[in-house]
């Protein structure tokens, strides 16, 4: 008769096999081809029948039913609001192409059971029940560190928008100004360059030779973002679109509240500055000045009290 632990442990063991197995697939068919990359970022935008082709003949064909069915477990078990909250996130995150919101829930299950089963191995082969409980309260702490990836990832991500807005404004203004339509000066700024804002531009191109319309594609925009500074921008070219306004006046305002807002920025942070240098200064600089001045006084003292 084999022993209960080892028929756990190996139990386990293939349980665990198994959980990274289908982690890995999940994580390895949600990043594009090289192929589906160079036709997002071929100028003027991929033919649709190509991308179709592409998506079609790729991996996501040959999912297997248990993923299938590990995805419908995740949206019967995941609110609603959450899923959608998810797909907000992407799309901040830029991995909008990569992810969808069943795959990253089916990513967060699987590396969640993967945790449990490894600290379950462990527990049962040192005889600890206590770790059966740590175990399931890591695997329960596993599921949500995914998402606090993306939310840092997406943070990060309109950080760095925010610090190129102005510049990647001007520069549109200026091709707008000396006669291109705004197409066209989208299309050579998030053509020149790499960037998460040029991304972004070159996501608008891309909806708008699919067949949406330019406001529509704005709108899309809109919801990936948070950013107030962005957002009322985007707004302002969808209302010119909408209402038949001379884009070029609308984003040289645009451009001159967004250099004021970096200026009251630029601004805030150097008034930070000084506070921000108090802590340092007390924790570390202090103690040492303290050390230097004090110290052959007490010293001095010592030796007289010794004598």
């Amino acid at each position: 008769m084999i022993p209960t632990a080892p028929l756990a442990v190996w139990l386990s063991a293939a349980s665990l096999v198994a959980a990274l197995r289908m982690t890995w697939y999940v994580v390895a068919t949600g990043r594009q081809t090289k192929s589906a990359r160079q036709l997002l970022n071929r100028p003027g935008g991929p033919s649709l029948r190509d991308f179709t082709l592409d998506r079609t003949a790729g991996a996501e064909r040959l999912a297997d039913g248990l993923l299938d069915r590990l995805r419908e477990l995740g949206r019967r078990l995941t609110p609603v609001g959450f899923a959608v909250e998810t797909d907000r996130r992407i799309g901040r995150a830029g991995m909008t192409g990569q992810w969808s919101a069943d795959r990253w829930i089916a990513m967060k299950g699987l590396l969640s059971l993967s945790v449990f089963f490894l600290l379950f191995i462990l527990a049962v082969a040192r005889s600890a029940p206590v770790l059966i409980m740590i175990a399931a309260s890591l695997a329960a702490l596993s599921f949500f560190i995914p998402d606090l990836v993306l939310v840092r990832r997406g943070a990060n991500r309109e950080a760095e928008i925010q610090r190129q807005l102005g510049d990647i404004l001007d520069q549109v203004l200026i091709a707008v100004e000396a006669g291109a339509s705004l197409d066209s000066a989208l299309e050579r700024i998030s053509s020149g360059s790499e960037g998460p804002l040029q991304s972004e531009f070159r996501r608008v191109l891309q909806d708008i030779a699919f067949g949406m319309s330019r406001k529509e594609a704005l709108q899309s925009m809109i919801e990936r973002t948070t950013l107030p500074e962005l957002r009322t921008l985007l707004t302002a070219m969808s209302q010119s679109e909408e209402h038949g306004l001379a884009i070029g006046q609308i984003l040289r305002v645009q451009a001159s509240e967004i250099r004021d807002k970096r200026h009251r920025r630029a601004e805030e942070a150097a008034l930070k500055v000084p506070v921000k240098i108090v802590f340092p200064l007390i924790l570390c600089i202090l103690p040492c000045l303290m050390s230097i001045i004090m110290g052959p006084a007490v010293v001095t003292i010592m030796n007289n009290l010794n004598f």
